[in-house]
């Protein structure tokens, strides 16, 4: 039951309300005629409402006793008084009455005064119970989260410390305070070129100040003369002030000034180098016309003088004779087919050449225009597949190369089997392979990767002749067209050559 104080200074008024109040269900907790005794009344037990007149006697009024009550108890008070002057009404507003009623009033009125107040007392003290609530469970998150920075920004490797926008200390790290040299908490609301007086005028000095006036984030590599280290700074400006994070980079710079120096050394010594390799690709250059003029020259001698003993004296030199003049042609012939293929290996490792789009099909067809009568005596079968890709390359080189493989598919076969070579080309992602398979010797696992390098041979001149360079010519020039190449084969089965080259890039609209 709901308990009602009653302030009445006038005992028949005071009992006519105890009345009126008991019928409409209400309990009197007391009826007091003065302000002191309310007050009291309040704090010794209190009701659920006070019910207050504004006159009372006393040193207290109503207006001031309702005030004494609103400070230590959230008791709702209602006025019912004779007075509506504005001065009582506005010292009446200090105290926030729930219900100021003038007198005389109605029971009912009275009761719905009441039942208005108990019910906005309820859902305000509702209302604050939530609030408190929730500021206490706010309050408790950012506490976590202010625990959670604070761990992050004490145990992260950089220095870390915030400025105010009066360049105060509001937060030092331990990394921080082992930099200056003193505890984070005694620089807390110290003023930052006082403590460091010989950083103004530092590097570190305008960029923080331009961040602040700016309140754009910089970041700042610099040298500090007064501790001899180099600094890395990310400063972060708020109207609050600055947030900045900094570490020790002096090694990091000596090592890039190690580096530099050793940068500048390897550098000299590249220049040294190259002069000394062009000076040696002048000398190659000479020694090739040399070989090419010089040496041939006299090889091209022996072997027309041979030709001419033979035919105006061949008839007197006999058998034996003959076969002298023989040998010395075909070593001549040799010597300088070995000099040319060794020009072409060294020109071809040498020489600047053009990359672009080359059709393969084009250049299997010079090749066998090169070797038309080497296909014509040996009576070769070549079969070529009617669409060959195209690929990244040099066109001369490339003719080469394929010439080379057909030469050979040609040339090492079993004797009396006539040659049979196939030509296709396989695409695998973004690069080319270009086959060359035939139904010769073979060749056994072990050699495969031997016979790509200079002289390397597998068989006697007489059974197979050569120089033992035409395959070599095959992988430099692959190499250098940015590509590679490669055999299968078994001995008695045959071979398969190939060279890998890069695919022009797709012209088609995306």
């Amino acid at each position: 039951m709901t308990s009602i104080l009653i302030v009445e200074d006038g005992p028949l008024m005071a009992e006519a309300l105890k009345l009126q109040l008991i019928d409409c269900g209400y309990q009197i907790a007391a009826l007091v005629s003065n302000g002191e005794e309310a007050v009291k009344q309040t704090q010794a037990s209190p009701p659920d409402l006070v019910l207050m007149d504004i006159v009372l006697p006393g040193k207290m009024d109503g207006i001031e006793a309702a005030n004494k009550i609103r400070e230590s108890c959230d008791i709702p008070v209602l006025y019912l008084t004779a007075y509506a002057d504005d001065a009582f009404f506005q010292r009446a507003q200090v105290t926030e009455p729930y219900a100021y009623l003038l007198k005389p009033s109605s029971p009912r009125e009275i009761q719905l005064a009441i039942e208005i107040a108990l019910y906005r007392h309820k859902t305000e003290r509702t209302a604050r119970t939530k609030l408190e609530k929730a500021v206490t469970k706010r309050t408790a998150e950012l506490e976590q989260a202010q625990r959670r920075i604070t761990s992050i920004l004490e145990n992260i490797s950089d220095a870390f410390v915030s400025l105010d926008a009066d360049w105060h200390y509001t937060y030092v790290n331990a990394k921080a305070g082992e930099f200056f040299g003193h505890k984070p908490e005694t620089l807390i609301g110290k003023h930052i070129w006082t403590e460091f007086p010989e950083g103004v005028g530092q590097p570190f000095y305008h960029a923080y100040h331009k961040a602040m006036a700016e309140q754009t984030p910089i970041e700042l590599e610099a040298y500090y003369p007064p501790w001899e280290r180099w600094f890395e700074n990310r400063i972060y400006p708020s109207k609050e002030g600055l947030s900045i994070f900094f570490h020790d980079i002096t090694e990091r710079k000596k090592t890039a000034l190690e580096l530099a120096t050793y940068r500048d050394h390897l550098e000299k010594m590249v220049e040294v180098r190259t002069a000394d390799l062009e000076a040696t690709n002048r000398e190659l250059e000479a020694f090739s016309y040399s070989v090419s003029h010089d040496l041939r020259a006299p090889l091209r001698a022996m072997q027309g003088f041979a030709q001419a003993l033979e035919e105006d004296y061949g008839a007197k030199l006999g058998s034996t004779g003959l076969d002298y003049i023989q040998r010395i042609v075909t070593s001549a012939q040799r010597m300088d087919t070995l000099i040319q293929d060794l020009l072409a290996y060294s020109q071809l490792a040498r020489a600047d050449i053009e990359i672009k789009p080359v059709s393969l099909t084009g250049a299997v067809m010079e090749a066998l225009d090169q070797l038309d009568v080497e296909i014509k005596q040996s009576g070769a079968q070549i079969t070529v597949a009617p669409s060959l890709s195209e690929v990244i390359g040099h066109a001369p080189t490339l003719a080469q190369i394929i010439s080379n493989l057909l030469g050979n598919a040609i040339k090492f076969v079993p004797s009396g089997t006539r040659p049979s070579v196939e030509v296709w080309t396989e695409e695998r992602g973004e690069r080319v392979r270009l086959w060359v398979a035939d139904n010769g010797i073979g060749i056994s696992p072990e050699h495969q990767k031997r016979i790509f390098r200079v002289f390397e041979r597998l068989h006697g001149v007489e059974t197979y002749p050569g120089t033992g360079i035409g395959l070599a010519i095959v992988r430099k020039g692959a190499e250098r067209m940015g590509g590679e190449a490669g055999v299968e084969a078994m001995v008695g089965k045959g071979s398969r050559f190939w060279v890998e080259l890069g695919k022009p890039p797709s012209t088609e609209n995306p």
